[in-house]
């Protein structure tokens, strides 16, 4: 099936790249008003999406946290309407498609972001019963949602839609190992989430923390190096989702490590933050979001653009015998 085929559009490629990119400082900022435990300076929700700037002069006034506060507020309405934008337009446009997984992903989407904005609005109004525990939810979702948004902005891409696959050995062994990474990075959101939000830095959660952090290392560098084995337009599929793995999990080891040893980890034990306490923890975040990206870009490529050789060659064998 060419690209025509499959009705590629620009615009609506470009919209989702742009969209999955805005999620990017929705994470930086929210990670930042985390780090900093600026989380309920303003115990009042919803706010209009253009409070900051009908309001600028108030908001100013208290200060930083406010700002910030509220400017992980209008970001996420930002990232919500764009997300709504994208996903209508997929739906109108996917009915062309032989494919509706397209379809799926936007509904998963708009979905995630609808929860995500919800689940920090429930955490603003019931801190007090269940403030940690929403925070948490919302932590995890929203770099879950991230990776949906990326993982639809892949699919609408015009080497995903020419649908090319390629005959490789030991493809469903890669499969398992791309798998088993995604596991241990979802795994280590969980345990990640748990120590920002509730700590733990000299108990069992740390220890596990720093076993899946050397596990995902171990399977990135595996992974990559399975790769690179394969024939070069099997390997052009994989190459800059393994390579980024790699680089980014040595990166998040490094950052982690420097973190922990400022003093991150301790919950909300802790009020006064160093500044650079809080550039190494916020970035050691942001740097697991772009992760658990990259290892689902990579799960998605060799589930899409790879077959397994072995069947291939057998099939071929029984034709000939019947021919």
């Amino acid at each position: 099936m060419n690209l025509a085929d499959n009705r590629y559009s620009l615009g609506l490629h470009l919209w989702s790249v742009l969209t999955a990119a805005s999620a990017f400082p929705l994470l930086l900022v929210g990670g930042t008003v985390t780090t900093m435990r600026w989380g309920m300076v303003d115990d009042a929700w919803p706010t209009s999406p253009w409070y900051l700037l009908t309001h600028w002069s108030e908001a100013a006034a208290r200060g930083l946290a406010f700002v910030a506060e509220h400017g992980h507020r209008q970001l996420g309405w930002l990232v919500g309407g764009m997300t709504v934008v994208l996903a209508v337009w997929t739906w109108f446009t996917t009915k062309r498609r032989s494919s509706r997984r397209q379809s799926v992903l936007a509904l998963a989407c708009l979905l995630g972001v609808g929860l995500q904005g919800l689940l920090g609005g429930l955490r603003v109004l019931y801190e007090v019963p269940a403030g940690r525990e929403l925070a948490m939810m919302h932590g995890i979702a929203g770099q879950l949602v991230f990776a949906l948004l990326a993982a639809l902005a892949i699919s609408l891409s015009p080497t995903w839609l020419e649908e090319t696959r390629v005959a490789v050995m030991g493809r469903s062994k890669l499969l398992r190992l791309a798998y088993l990474t995604l596991g241990l990075l979802i795994i280590q959101l969980f345990t990640g989430v748990w120590l920002r939000q509730v700590g733990g830095r000299m108990s069992w959660p740390i220890v596990l923390h720093l076993i899946l952090a050397a596990g995902i290392l171990f399977h990135a560098v595996l992974l990559c190096v399975k790769a690179q084995v394969l024939e070069p337009r099997a390997y052009a599929y994989l190459r800059w989702s393994t390579l980024g793995l790699v680089v980014l999990a040595g990166l998040q080891v490094l950052l982690g490590l420097g973190a922990w040893m400022l003093g991150a980890g301790d919950g909300g034990i802790a009020r006064e933050i160093p500044p650079e306490r809080a550039l190494l923890a916020t970035a050691h975040m942001l740097c697991g979001a772009l992760l658990l990206v990259s290892s689902t870009v990579a799960v998605m490529r060799i589930t899409h653009h790879l077959a397994e050789g072995v069947a291939e060659r057998q099939t071929a064998s029984a034709v000939g015998a019947f021919s």
